[in-house]
Order: structure tokens, then sequence, then C-alpha cells
């Protein structure tokens, strides 16, 4: 939730969220009500802002996925919006723009849900666009293959990072046999088996009105809203059948998923654990906060920078401890971590620990509601797992009625270092001889999209006629942009301009400071009221402040470092010297479309990212990238470039566009671009009040 907050934001390279401050605090009660269809229908009246929010939450998750469909889940939500009976994928997104309105789908390990947002004057619109894509979706399959490309290309960038590779192997392991085991998004090779008539079949069963949920909050008369709801859901018919939740227990297990290119491990310990209706599901999340949620977690405090964290789900759980190392050091950290947990369930979380948890947990607690999204969101999944009616109105008490001593019989009661599975992500040859002490090793090759670097079908390989166009391609874009020598003389840049976030409806608006250094070092401000998050990196770490006042330093996990270094990248300096640096292979695609232009369409994958890249045709100017969106995975951002102007000789695009699957999220304006003025190399020395891990409440 935190990082949904005040996540990464970087001027022309990563992706953009911030909230939006439509409402603040719980919300009411809803009225709900269900349908002659079965369909619930729950209305949250808010007229602060004259906006609406529709959500759809619909049972058809990663666990409803037949044993062969991993990744159907995800692929069918992507594709409601790819045409229905009545409208082709052009004209939905059309209409959805005309009245100004946000359209997006995804699925979860549980559940899918379907979100729109508009204006509350065209609420009928609205509900008439989203349940065209609930109940009438055709699934085209030249859409489809469109979408398992997009899909292919976010797993390739997700199979790339040992950390990502880590996280979706331990549920592997920990849920083997059951459909939470499975990758969420699926794999490379089962989404290229996936079909339309799957897609077809998987929404026949699944998207049914009578274990489905319309919620529906904003700027609304709920008599006019559930009559709305009634003429455009009121057709949909069918019955879905509840399923078996609870996962069989598997035998631990430790694997090595070997990569010869690390010099850090990736460790992983995990179990089954409480689902989010257990009765002392609170008493275990801060007892989890005090044993490595926090900067002052046990787990902090004897092996930074370990992390512990819950995921709760229907009937089951995941608990995990999380670290990295030195291959030689891995099976020392995964005993340190087991006996770290041994020792925490002996004895009870201090009473000063628990209080330090419960005020964060109280004072975090408002931001789940910051957005009618969030809002409405939150009911829905507090819904799903049956949370009971006053469980918002109670929290803040439940959490405060917890103490020591019911912490540490939750902890003791779903959590058990005999149960815990072991995957190291590393190098084999190194990892082996250690962890062979702590019992029997199993070695996996790599993810197979790591060595292929593109869709693991060879007969999809570029020619070499292919890439010899697509050098040329960018030779010329080089040569419109300012000339190679030109840009490969810059060595530092700062930039700054205006944000807009897109979001129900509304704006956000803010600003953006960016200053880079060869070198892989950069500074980056957002600004957005009177909030203001600092991240700064300097080769290969990171850290970053939150608040202008604030003065607490957080060092960045290698996650949000390999983020940071994606985002160096992502300037239009670095985006052309990608393609036209030495043992690069860029290769023409084909042609496309961009803003009415025409378009000649590039592969590249360069530095373990895989882009696709839109030159004008006859400008060779650069109009569009496309690639996975980071913060998304698995669906596909697109930044749209215009209106350039000449910065030093540099042809510097002043205006970006951020969509994410054709939906606009973001807008940047340049306001000022300096190259080559001397950014201070003390920008980015490493501050001396630096903390390892920032809170992370789960």
């Amino acid at each position: 939730m935190r990082r949904a907050i005040i996540g990464a934001v970087t001027l022309l390279g990563i992706a953009a969220w911030a909230p939006a401050r439509a409402a603040a605090g719980p919300l009411p009660p809803p009225q709900v009500e269900t349908i002659e269809n079965g369909l619930r229908v729950a209305v949250f009246p808010d007229h602060r802002l004259p906006i609406v929010q529709i959500e759809v939450l619909v049972p058809a998750g990663v666990a409803d996925e037949p044993a062969e469909g991993a990744g159907l889940a995800n692929l069918t939500a992507q594709a409601l919006r790819s045409g229905t009976s009545s409208r082709g994928a052009a004209s939905f997104t059309a209409d959805v723009e005309r009245i100004g309105g946000t359209f997006s789908a995804s699925a979860s390990h549980d559940y899918a849900i379907v979100s729109g947002a508009f204006l509350a004057r065209d609420l009928d619109a609205g509900l008439e666009l989203v349940a065209d894509a609930v109940l009438h979706p055709v699934f085209p399959p030249d859409e489809l293959e469109r979408i398992k490309r997009q899909i292919t290309g976010g797993l390739i960038q997700v199979q790339q990072s040992p950390v990502a590779t880590a996280e979706e192997r331990l549920w592997g392991q920990v849920f083997a046999g059951h459909p939470y085991g499975r990758p969420a998004l699926g794999t490379v090779e089962s989404i290229s088996r996936l079909t339309a008539e799957q897609a077809r079949a998987f929404h026949h069963e699944h998207y049914r009105p009578t274990r489905a949920v319309l919620a529906i909050a904003g700027d609304v008369n709920p008599a006019q809203a559930l009559a709305s709801a009634r003429e455009w859901f009121g057709t949909w018919s069918g019955t879905v059948a509840a399923r078996a939740t609870t996962p069989p227990p598997a035998t631990p297990h430790i694997v090595i998923v070997d990569r010869p290119d690390l010099e850090r491990a990736e460790i992983r310990l995990g179990a089954p654990a409480a689902p989010r209706d257990a009765a002392d599901y609170p008493a275990l999340a801060l007892a989890n906060f005090c044993l490595g949620g926090a900067s002052w977690s046990r787990l902090e405090r004897a092996l930074p920078p370990a992390q512990a964290s819950l995921t709760p789900l229907r009937g089951t759980g995941l608990f995990s401890l999380a670290a990295s190392a030195p291959p030689e050091s891995a099976a020392a950290v995964a005993s340190r971590l087991r006996a770290e947990l041994a020792g925490f369930l002996s004895a009870p979380p201090s009473a000063d620990d628990l209080a330090r948890a419960q005020r964060y947990f109280r004072s975090v607690f408002p931001l789940q509601f910051e957005t009618l999204a969030a809002r409405a969101s939150q009911w829905l999944a507090a819904d799903f797992y049956h949370l009971p009616a006053d469980f918002f109105d109670r929290y803040e008490a439940s959490i405060a009625a917890v103490t020591p001593a019911a912490a540490g019989a939750a902890a003791r009661h779903w959590l058990d270092p005999a149960r815990l599975s072991i995957v190291v992500v590393g190098p084999a040859s190194r990892l082996r001889p250690g962890l062979e002490r702590l019992g029997k090793v199993e070695v996996e090759a790599p993810p197979a999209a790591l060595s292929a670097g593109a869709a693991p079908d060879e007969r999809s390989k570029p020619t070499p006629e292919q890439e010899q166009r697509g050098r040329e391609i960018f030779a010329a874009a080089a040569t419109a942009h300012g000339g190679a020598d030109r840009l490969r003389a810059i060595k530092d840049s700062d930039v700054s301009g205006d944000l807009v976030l897109e979001q129900g409806g509304g704006q956000v608006k803010g600003q953006i400071h960016q200053m880079r250094k060869e070198g892989y070092r950069m500074v980056f401000t957002t600004s957005f009221d009177n909030f203001e998050t600092r991240q700064i990196l300097n080769g290969r770490q990171a850290w970053s402040r939150t608040g202008r006042d604030s003065t607490q330093v957080v060092a960045a996990d290698s996650g949000q470092v390999a983020g940071l270094r994606s985002g160096f990248g992502s300037d239009i300096v670095h985006l052309l010297l990608a393609g036209i640096g030495p043992g690069t292979a860029p290769a023409l695609l084909g042609h496309d479309q961009v803003g009415g232009r025409d378009a000649d369409v590039v592969l590249l994958t360069a530095h373990g990212e895989t882009r696709h890249y839109y030159f004008d045709a006859e400008s060779h100017r650069l109009l569009a990238i496309d690639e996975p969106a980071p913060a998304v995975m698995g669906r596909v951002t697109r930044r749209l470039y215009t209106n350039y102007k000449t910065v030093d000789g540099v042809l510097w695009p002043m205006s970006e566009e951020r969509q994410v699957d054709g939906t606009r999220i973001m807008t940047v304006s340049v306001k000022s671009v300096a190259l080559n003025r001397g950014v201070p190399d003390g920008l980015f020395l490493r501050p001396s009040n630096l903390q390892t891990t920032a809170p992370r409440p789960k």
C-alpha cells in the first residue's frame, strides 16, 4: 500500500502512481441490494467531487484457472476491452475516451476486478460501457494475439529479475499442486498456447452474476444508481459454483534456481499461513511487522536488510522471509532466518515494539481510502473474504486490543520454522555446497525466457535482413535527434516539468525534477501539494526520502535499484544510444500508425529490457515506445512523445503522454532542459543517516 502512494515516478522514465485525494477515511456502510439475477450491487454516495467509480468483482482469479491454463485469468481480464458484440476494440476505447473516462481490468489470485471511472454526469454511459465489456466480450483472435505478445514481453522482463524469480518460485513451492502455486501471469510457454476459445470458455464459466458484486462509489443518488445497474446488468445471467480454497499441505523443499551470472543470491523462505478471515489475523499481522516489517524489527536488528511479509488469501495465506547475500553466504543466511523466527516464537514481541507497530498500523489505515477506487476496492475485498460488516469501523479498536501475548500466540499458531521451504536464486555451483548441509537440494534451470530474451519459438527470431534494417533506422533516428556523437557527448542533464496524473475522471497535478549523470547516477524528485519524494541512485545503490521535512533516508532494495537503473536509461538520449551501441541487434518488425503518422516498428532488447520503438517513417523522430509496465506486470506502458524542441543541438520531446493498455494515466510537460551544465557529484553521495529498510505494513 505504501509503495502505491509514494511509489517511484521518473521524468520521461518510470511509470507514475500517486494518490488522488478525492476523499479520506473509510466509507460509510453502502446501500446493498441483490437484483433479480443474483448480482449484488453496493452504492457508496460521496458528493465531494463530481466523479463516479465503478468496480465489478467476479470470482475469476488464478485459483479458478484449469490446470492447463496458467495465465488464463489475467489474459481473459485484459481482453475484455478488445471488442464486444456491439463494438470493436478501437470503438470501445474511443467511446471511453469520448466521455473522459478510464477503463481497466485485471485478475489476482482470488478474483478479477473490472473498473471504470467517469464524471458523475456520465454514470449511465459509464455503466453501459463496463457492462458491455463484462457481459459481451467476443475475444477476437487477432486482438488476443496482440495482448499475448504484450504479456509475453512483461513476462520476459519479470523472468530476468532475480527478485521476481525468487518470489514466483516460492509461491510454486509453498502451494505445489494448487492453482496458487502457478505464476499469476502464466509463463511464456503457457501464454503462447492459450486460445480465444479458452478465454471464451473461462469467461462463460466464471463471469456470472451470482457470485459477482458491483460497487458504485461517488457523486450518485443511490436509487438512480440501483436503477441504472438493473438496466445495464439486469440481462446478465448464469450461475457459478463455489470452489474449494484450501491448498493441500506441501512438503518443505530446498530449491536453487541456477543463475550463474549473479554475484548476489536472492533468498526466500516461505510457508502457508493464515487466511484473511482468520480471527487472529490482526494479531498475526502485528507480530509479522515486529518480526520483519519495519526498520526497527527483529530481523532488521539481527540481519539487515532481511524482511518478513504476509499475503492473505481465501482459505490460506503466504508467510515469507526475504534476504540477499553473496552466494557462499546464502546457506548461513537461510539458517539464520530460520533461527531468528524460532527465537521470535519463543517470546512474544515486547510491549514497546507492539505499541510502535500499532501506532503505525493506525496511522496508515486512512491512506487505504484516499481515492474512490481504493475505497470501493477495499470494501469489495473485505466482502469477498467474508470479513464482518463492521470491519472498517472496528479496525482501529481491533488493532489496539492486541496484546503481546496474543501476538505471540498467533505467531506460534501460524508460523512454524520446520514448515519453511527455501528458494535461492543464484549460481548453483556456489550455492549448492552450503545449502546441501541444510537438506536435499533441487536445482532448476533458469527461466526459459531469460536466455532467449524474446519469444521462445525459434522461428520468431528476427532475420538478418530485419536486423540490418533495424540498425539503419536507429542510425537515422540518432541523426535526426542531433547525431550520435552529440548524444554520446552528453554527460549530465537537468530536466524539470509539470506532471498530471489522471484518475477517476479527475486530475492530480504536481512537479517533477530529475538530474542524471553518467555512471548510473540520478536524483529524482516528485512533489504533490506538500508531499515530496526524492530518490537517489548511485551506481548499484539507491535510497529515498519521503516528505519535505523528513529526516528519514531509507535504502532501496534490489528490485527498487533495478527500477531506478531502468529509469536512468529511459530519457531520449539513452533510449537512442541503446540501439546504436556495439553488440546491439535492433530489428525492424513492420509498420504501424502512431498519432496519424506512419511509423517503423523496431524491436530492441538491451540490458535485459525489451522495448518496441516507433519511429516516424519520414522524419525518423521517436514517436512512441512500448514496454512492460513496471507497476503492473504483464501489461504494457506506451509513452507518446510530442512537441519536440532543439536543446543544445539535441531534439528533445517537451511533452510525453503515458498510457497503460491504451488508458492515459499521466502527462508530463517539460519546462526546462539543461545539458552538460555540471551536475555536482555530491548530490549522489550516500547519506550518513541511511536506514536499511522502510516500514512496510501488510
